[in-house]
Order: structure tokens, then C-alpha cells, then sequence
């Protein structure tokens, strides 16, 4: 598709430069959608996915800008199909601190809620694998909770780690970093050593 000339609304226009992977352009968001967002630049359609607009997690694009603002991106990928690009050289990085926040380094985290699985005969959870997000499903299983560190990071931990220690929602517990991206971003963690404290909680029985 942008392969020769470029594509723009109505048909292919030689006279449009071409974008290629590197470009740096300030490009308007014409559409805001569940997944990124889609600029316009000279006719061509970029989109942005989630991950690419912040370092924290978004959950909500309209939450970043909305149809009309102008965005700094870099192009990160061409296809046949699609014109991607990232936000994140124009962002600040909040996990740039490799001591604050790289592997084995200790952070504070929030207990925020159960985590469940949907529950398969036969099967086993394992750390990484999706949690249910659907409260009510008939046919679900407890398998941790799920932590938050700053920066809306969340994280399970397993029922298998957490063992005879109490850990209830609301709780603030100390948990220790294991992995990082690329970006020096936390991607998985485990209760620190020791934490907390307390007698035998049965996950079956936690409220």
C-alpha cells in the first residue's frame, strides 16, 4: 500500500512524501479508538497503539488527546496495511531510574483485588497467564491477587507464592523487582522477602 507513492484519502498521490520508518512528524488525531489513535499526515492515516502513547498503562485513549490535537510521533513500522508509530520519544520515561525501579530493586505496592482465571478441567494456571475480568462467571478460579505499584503498573501474585502469609485486598506490601523491558519499565515482580507478615489466609475464604 505505500509502497511507490503515497496513499492518500481518494487515491495515490506522487507528489506526497512518503513516510518511512524514523520520520518524526506532528500529525492531528482524526479518530480516537478503544485500541490508539489514528493521525492524519498529508492524507496518510498512522496509528498509535496504547502501548506506544505512555510508559504507564492507558486504559482510556480520550485520557491522552482527543480528535483535533496535534501529536509528536515517531514512525516505528510500515506495512501494507498500516503506518504505526510511538509517542514515547516525546514522553517523559518514569522508569528511566534503573536504581529506583530496575531488576532487584524493592518497591511499595497496593493489594487492589482478587485474581481469578477462568477455570479449565485439566489445566493449571501459571504466572502470565490472563486473569478473568468478569466477576460473575460461573466457572472461575482463585488464583492470587493483583498487586499495583506507582505508575498504574499491576501485577499477580500467585496464591502458590504468597503460601501461609495473610494478604488481603487494601493491603500494602512490599514486592520485588524481577524483570524489565526495554524501556527499564517493570514486568514482573514477587512479594519481597518476608512480606507481609501474619498467620495462614485461605484464598477460598478472602473478602
Amino acid at each position: 500500500m505505500y509502497e511507490g507513492t503515497a496513499q492518500v484519502a481518494g487515491g495515490y498521490d506522487p507528489g506526497v512524501k512518503r513516510l518511512q520508518v524514523g520520520d518524526k512528524v506532528t500529525a492531528p488525531v482524526v479518530h480516537v479508538a478503544p485500541f490508539g489513535l489514528f493521525l492524519d499526515h498529508e492524507g496518510q492515516s498512522i496509528l498509535v497503539r496504547l502501548p506506544d502513547l505512555s510508559y504507564a498503562p492507558v486504559r482510556d485513549p480520550k485520557a491522552i488527546a482527543k480528535p483535533g490535537d496535534r501529536v509528536d510521533v515517531q514512525i516505528i513500522g510500515i506495512t501494507d496495511r498500516q503506518i504505526l508509530a510511538s509517542a514515547l520519544p516525546y514522553v517523559e520515561n518514569p522508569f528511566a531510574d534503573a536504581r529506583r525501579f530496575g531488576v532487584g530493586s524493592t518497591l511499595p505496592a497496593r493489594v487492589v483485588e482478587e485474581a481469578y482465571t477462568m477455570w479449565k478441567r485439566g489445566s493449571a494456571w501459571r504466572p502470565g497467564d490472563p486473569v478473568c475480568d468478569f466477576p460473575e462467571y460461573p466457572h472461575r478460579e482463585h488464583v492470587g491477587v493483583i498487586v499495583e505499584i506507582e505508575h498504574d503498573l499491576r501485577f499477580v501474585i500467585p496464591d502458590a507464592e504468597i503460601g501461609a502469609r495473610t494478604v488481603r485486598v487494601g493491603d500494602e506490601v512490599s514486592v520485588s523487582v524481577t524483570a524489565v523491558d526495554d524501556h527499564g519499565r517493570p514486568t514482573q515482580v514477587h512479594l519481597a522477602p518476608g512480606e507481609p507478615e501474619g498467620g495462614h489466609d485461605d484464598p477460598r475464604t478472602r473478602r
